[in-house]
């Protein structure tokens, strides 16, 4: 697994950064960039506050919710 998401990372993972970057048209780059990183930055948000209430059993009531306990 460690292999595979190395190859990933080395290859064809950064792909999409230029793919993104060369898109939008000259003018309007800059705000493209800025309305991708506020996107990025609130679902990293959301993400970090859902994720440990799925993860606990007494938060959301479900009992048999898979968890790290």
């Amino acid at each position: 697994m460690m292999l595979i998401n190395l190859t990933f990372a080395t290859t064809l993972g950064p792909v999409c950064y230029t793919i993104v970057a060369e898109l939008p048209a000259a003018e309007v780059r800059a705000q493209t960039v800025v309305l991708a990183r506020a996107a990025y930055v609130i679902s990293g948000i959301v993400n970090a506050q859902i994720t440990p209430r799925m993860l606990s059993t007494g938060d959301w009531s479900t009992s048999s919710a898979p968890s790290l306990q």
